[in-house]
């Protein structure tokens, strides 16, 4: 089985003010401006599949560990899922008071 290296980059830190909020507008999660830069180990797998979010998605293969390297604003790193089932790497944003939200894209690009 091939090893995956993914590197995703979401370049969150350019929100617009209405970006990611509750439907309901009484929560408006919005990014600060501070990337940080993190890597997750992940199985091997043989898609990717993004919900939330907007995404470009590049893979590169290697004869690397299979590894995700996300850059994105520290504040939203909190709300950022990272799973892998059946073979499939799962990524989303997520609210941790599982409260539903929206995120319009001005700048995502995911690179894997």
């Amino acid at each position: 089985m091939k090893t995956f290296l993914a590197a995703c980059a979401l370049a969150l830190c350019h929100f617009h003010p209405t970006s990611a909020q509750t439907q309901s507008n009484t929560r408006e999660v919005r990014g600060k401006g501070k990337i940080i830069n993190k890597t997750f180990s992940v199985a091997t797998f043989e898609a990717i599949e993004i919900e939330q979010f907007p995404a470009n998605v590049e893979i590169q293969v290697t004869d690397q560990p299979p590894s995700l390297h996300i850059s994105l604003d520290e504040n939203l790193l909190s709300q950022l899922s990272v799973k892998s089932e059946n073979d499939i790497l799962k990524l989303a944003l997520k609210d941790p008071d599982n409260r539903e939200f929206w995120i319009t894209k001005e700048d995502t690009m995911v690179r894997s």
